[in-house]
């Protein structure tokens, strides 16, 4: 005997979560480990140790050298970009002052011909009768119309052809590509911002005396590695924040924990916190939509 109606893969009109499964079908999740995500005291650029660190207004941790090389070349890229944008700009200007030439142009030709037209000359009509102001003024409209029609003639025939889009003779031309305007500075190669290089914050990482690889807090002496840290702007110094909260729910003055030099509340920039396979450390789950085929 066959298989029911029911039983069978094409008797529904949608695909169940067993058929989704064998067709590999949907959203594909996969969680990150600590082995696919950046260390702290890491450069973003890089991925490697962080050489004389510095710290973007973002947070990230970037190796000086590095960074001065991706903005050196950026600023590079930039100057291009904004020289092809300036010729195209120009070329555009001279355009526009061409096309409104060649219509003032055709006004004077229009207004020209009119009046040398000999019938515009006579205020008498074919019946003997005096012309009036508003049949001299139809006959002159009605003349220039002719002269515009006549010149615009073949642009209209050139604009059907363009929306003939099923004619292989009248396939349109996507032309040159349009040049945008380029951003004033070089952005941010993680938030894409724009940056300077004087927004830079050096920043002097505390290794435990006894392993060099490892970074600590100068205030606790913990080992970071996934924990929230602070950014004191003045001194360069990194901190855990909580140490710092501990610190400064303590003292009456916003102080350096290090250095004790009186701080302000902009002075403390937070950092990006490192990745660990964790949740409460961040994002640690890559989602990814495969369709389905067919």
């Amino acid at each position: 005997m066959g298989r029911k109606a029911g039983k069978s893969n094409h008797h529904r009109s949608f695909h169940t979560y067993h058929e989704k499964r064998m067709m590999d079908y949907g959203t594909k999740k996969v969680r990150l480990g600590k082995d696919s995500q950046i260390p702290f005291g890491y450069c973003y650029l890089s991925l490697q140790p962080a050489k004389e660190p510095v710290v973007s207004p973002s947070g990230h941790v970037y190796s000086k050298p590095v960074i001065c090389e991706y903005m050196l070349e950026k600023i590079k890229e930039l100057k291009k970009q904004r020289k092809a944008y300036d010729a195209q700009e120009n070329a555009k200007s001279q355009a526009e002052s061409m096309r409104k030439t060649e219509v003032d142009g055709k006004e004077v030709k229009a207004f020209l011909a009119i009046q040398d037209d000999p019938t515009n000359s006579n205020s008498t009509s074919n019946d003997g009768f005096k012309k009036t102001e508003d049949e001299i003024s139809r006959s002159n409209k009605r003349r220039a119309r002719e002269i515009f029609d006549g010149d615009t003639r073949e642009k209209k025939r050139r604009a059907l052809e363009r929306v003939s889009y099923w004619l292989p003779s009248a396939a349109p031309d996507a032309g040159p590509e349009k040049i945008k305007k380029p951003p004033k500075r070089p952005p941010s190669p993680i938030t894409g911002a724009p940056l300077r290089m004087k927004h830079l914050t050096p920043a002097t990482l505390s290794f435990d005396p006894e392993d060099k690889n490892v970074i600590i807090c100068p205030v606790s002496k913990k080992r970071i590695t996934s924990q929230q840290c602070v950014l004191i702007k003045t001194t360069g110094h990194v901190i855990l924040k909580s140490v710092f909260d501990k610190i400064k729910k303590d003292d009456e003055k916003l102080s350096c924990p290090v250095t004790g030099e009186s701080i302000r509340e902009s002075d403390v920039l937070s950092l990006v916190r490192a990745g660990s396979s964790f949740a409460a450390s961040g994002k640690v789950m890559a989602e990814k939509w495969r369709p389905g085929i067919g």
